[in-house]
């Protein structure tokens, strides 16, 4: 039993598949700040005196949200370009996934804000905050997916699914933030 049909899924897949390498910019990005901002810490444990001759953490962390925040709007305003790409190449048979495309990559804004509130969460050794913020994003989509998915048989649940699991995880990495700062 296949709950949509083999069209609508290969339009899904494809603005999902795009989905996903848009997201790994921010994720890369986060990554760094991971690594330096642990380098800084260990240092810090170490040698607490001796003074850091770069830019702390907290300025890479704004630098990293700055540039991850930029570029996800960029990629979400490509996505509108690339839809219409994706009709002159594949024809109109993927006409949905020029309207899935900039719905999905929308939701990389919030999950810039995310990964980088994630790495410094992790940085700091915030358990608390570490898994807030990742079962947020995991039930977030999982559970609206799960209720409203198979009912709907379309890709609107899927993708308003996404959206809301992460912005929740946003707005959760947001707060737990603030509670570490």
């Amino acid at each position: 039993y296949q709950s949509v049909p083999p069209s609508v899924n290969a339009n899904f897949f494809l603005a999902w598949t795009v989905t996903g390498l848009v997201f790994l910019v921010p994720g890369a990005i986060s990554q760094v700040l991971l690594v330096e901002g642990s380098k800084d810490a260990l240092a810090e444990e170490r040698a607490p005196e001796v003074p850091v001759d770069h830019e702390p953490a907290a300025g890479r962390a704004r630098e990293a949200l700055a540039f991850s925040l930029g570029l996800a709007i960029v990629a979400w305003l490509g996505s509108l370009v690339a839809g219409k790409v994706v009709i002159a190449v594949f024809g109109d048979a993927y006409r949905e996934t020029a309207r899935l495309l900039p719905s999905l990559v929308v939701a990389g804004i919030p999950w810039a804000i995310t990964s980088v509130r994630l790495s410094e969460a992790r940085i700091r050794r915030d358990q608390f905050a570490t898994v807030a913020i990742t079962a947020t994003l995991g039930l977030g989509i999982l559970i609206p997916t799960i209720l409203f998915v198979p009912a709907s048989h379309s890709t609107v649940a899927a993708t308003r699914s996404w959206i809301a699991g992460n912005v929740a995880a946003c707005l959760v990495a947001v707060l737990v933030h603030q509670r570490g700062s």
